[in-house]
């Protein structure tokens, strides 16, 4: 399907030469660009199968390019207004433009490869054009069939006037719509032409015979379609969310589809016709079982409306273009997977390094152990108290929580069972760490004391009136406020803490003497995080700040504030930050950009997330209340620099 394009000025060019490169197989996508148009870029799209992309430009020209070199091949310059169209026959060998002249020019297409070469100083010939003269206002859509046989072109009067490349008179002409056509579609191997115009209503036509069928009527201006492969129905979007499964003989509506919040953008069938991915102004994309219209799956990330889609061929990845500059190649987004069974408030979560399980701990005094998959794989619950700290060993081996009355048991990850208990405070535990030489617990709490506890721990409490164990070393809070949280850095550079007046990032030696403490860089701090591979630590705000440091403490980059930020923590390597907002979705944020390249729904608000799995692809999400649940990134690869925004995209065939 060919459409009408926003006259707005975008760079579309890069924007194609990105989508071929990430469907090249394993050889790395290189970036080629585009460079040659004095004006926006209205459209593009592959010359058959050769690697060569056509382009048509405002600045009254269409271009020719090798999509692998990016050289320009060869300039088309007969119109004389902005060329808003245009069309390649399915061999490549002949190209339909349509402008704002109101005519439409058929050009011929050079041999990628000579046939066989009959001069040795070939004359470059320029390029000629048939002019088709047959509308009267600003040519807006073209569609060519796949034998070769016709093309229509579409105005923004509501004429379509379908033509034979070989004729120079029209073979049909169609007074198809009451305002501007939006769509047209030629169906593979079929006589039939299907429009969509701004008047809100959808006709199927039987060429060349113009008798039109009236399928969808609307008062609703706008719309898009997308015909199922192979089959006698479409998918039909207006603008205000209705959508619908069409019969294209009959007219027959066959199934409705729920309404989505925000505008429709798009529509994009996949080729095995299991699936339609609807996109919309908000910059997400939901993928709708076309059988019984069920949600399989959403995406989101771009940051305004998503203005096209595109769905490879194996059915699996599509491509998003948007407003935002971006374009985004997608995988099948698996649905969220719930971790419940707590039975009171999830305080806190820890993920294993090796990514093959996580932690999360509760009111109900129990810790839960899930594996990669977000099952549950055991229960541990020797506390008395509801739990408030968790922490595992950077091996593994290990973890450690700790409740509200202070007391604190240390685990043994292989079989679950306790291998030490102490009492570690006469308030709540508020947070804890393994120290980096593996011989140490680290404790905080309410009470503003951070104490260490030589390992292995006393297997059971000592008896009344025994002498219990002293902690290696304490340190006390300078301002007498509680800890809040605690982060070990590294054997160098220590540990980190918060206070409960969050003004200062407080540093310690492993020995528990302080260094220098790190000033606020803006806001009053409340959550500490440290990158698995010791770059970097970051510190939130109440303001909504993301502050990273580097390792040895200098501030490093603050993210433009983010409403409603509750968590954000690191993945594996420290480039991403997973960010909660206490909104029913957890944002994938770029630390290096401040974007925000995923948006990842969870069914109910998040307090916190953490990463898990090897791959770095899940992540664990906690809310305010008994349960959990384990999403999982659909993102494949982004691409960014757009000027202006992308309005649409098209992928090579093969």
């Amino acid at each position: 399907m060919n459409q009408a394009r926003s006259r707005s000025h975008v760079d579309l060019a890069a924007a194609v030469c990105l989508v071929l490169n990430i469907l090249s197989g394993d050889v790395p996508a290189q970036e080629v660009t585009l460079k040659g148009h004095s004006g926006a870029v209205m459209m593009a799209t592959f010359a058959a199968e050769d690697g060569r992309v056509v382009t048509a430009s405002s600045d009254q020209t269409a271009k020719l390019w090798d999509a692998v070199t990016g050289a320009e091949l060869q300039t088309f310059n007969q119109h004389t207004g902005p060329l808003y169209c245009l069309a390649v026959s399915a061999d490549g060998r002949t190209l339909v433009t349509g402008a704002q002249d109101n005519t439409v020019r058929v050009w011929d297409l050079p041999l990628s490869h000579p046939i066989r070469r009959v001069s040795a100083t070939p004359v470059p010939a320029l390029p000629t054009a048939l002019l088709r003269v047959g509308h009267t206002s600003d040519v807006l859509a073209t569609a060519y069939r796949n034998d070769g046989t016709s093309f229509a072109t579409a105005d923004a009067t509501g004429h379509i006037v379908v033509w034979s490349p070989d004729l120079d008179q029209p073979l049909a002409r169609l007074q198809a719509h009451s305002g501007k056509v939006t769509a047209l579609v030629l169906p593979n191997n079929d006589q039939r032409l299907a429009s969509a115009g701004d008047d809100g209503i959808i006709r199927v036509w039987q060429l060349p015979t113009p008798s039109p069928k009236k399928l969808v009527a609307s008062d609703v201006a706008g719309g898009t379609i997308a015909v199922l492969p192979g089959q006698q129905v479409a998918v039909y979007a207006l603008a205000n969310g209705l959508c619908r499964l069409i019969n294209l003989v009959t007219g027959e509506v066959q199934r409705e589809f729920p309404q989505p919040e925000g505008e429709t953008t798009q529509i994009a069938v996949s080729p095995t016709n299991a699936w339609f991915g609807r996109s919309n102004t908000a910059g997400r994309l939901q993928l709708i079982n076309v059988n019984d219209a069920s949600l399989i799956g959403s995406v989101a990330g771009h940051e305004g409306a998503i203005k096209d889609v595109a769905v490879c061929l194996d059915g699996v990845r599509f491509v998003t273009a948007g407003a935002d500059g971006t374009m985004r190649l997608w995988k099948q987004p698996l649905a969220a997977l719930p971790m419940p069974g707590h039975t009171g408030v999830v305080r806190s979560l820890a993920a294993a390094r090796s990514g093959l399980w996580s932690l999360t701990i509760s009111d109900d005094m129990t810790i839960r152990r899930w594996n990669a998959a977000g099952a549950l794989a055991a229960q541990y619950g020797n506390h008395t108290q509801p739990l408030r700290a968790v922490t595992i060993r950077d091996d593994d081996a290990l973890f450690a929580t700790g409740d509200a009355e202070g007391t604190v048991w240390v685990w043994d990850a292989a079989n679950g069972t306790a291998q030490g208990v102490v009492s570690a405070h006469a308030a709540a535990v508020t947070a804890l760490e393994f120290s980096a030489d593996r011989s140490s617990l680290i404790t905080a709490a309410a009470d503003g004391t951070i104490r260490s506890w030589t390992l292995p721990l006393p297997v059971q409490k000592p008896a009344a009136g025994a002498e219990p164990i002293k902690p290696a070393w304490e340190f006390k809070s300078p301002d007498g406020a509680g800890i809040q949280q605690l982060a070990r850095l590294s054997q160098e550079q220590g540990l980190v803490a918060l206070t409960a007046a969050g003004t200062s990032i407080l540093r310690l030696r492993w020995d528990g003497t302080s260094a220098d403490p790190i000033a606020s860089p803006g806001g009053v701090l409340k959550r500490l995080d440290v990158a698995a591979n010791g770059s970097a630590f970051l510190a939130t705000s109440d303001a909504g700040h993301v502050h990273v440091f580097e390792i040895n403490g200098p501030l490093r980059t603050s993210l433009a504030p983010i409403a409603g930020l509750t968590s954000a923590r690191f993945d594996r390597d420290g480039a991403f930050v997973a960010v909660c907002r206490a909104q029913p979705f957890v944002q994938l944020v770029n630390l290096v950009t401040g974007q925000v390249h995923e948006e990842l729904a969870t069914g109910f608000p998040v307090i916190d997330a953490g990463w898990t799995a090897q791959d770095q692809r899940s992540i664990v999400c906690v809310g305010a209340g008994n349960d959990g649940v384990l999403v999982k990134s659909a993102l494949l690869k982004l691409w960014g620099g757009i000027r202006d925004g992308a309005s649409a995209l098209t992928l090579s065939p093969d």
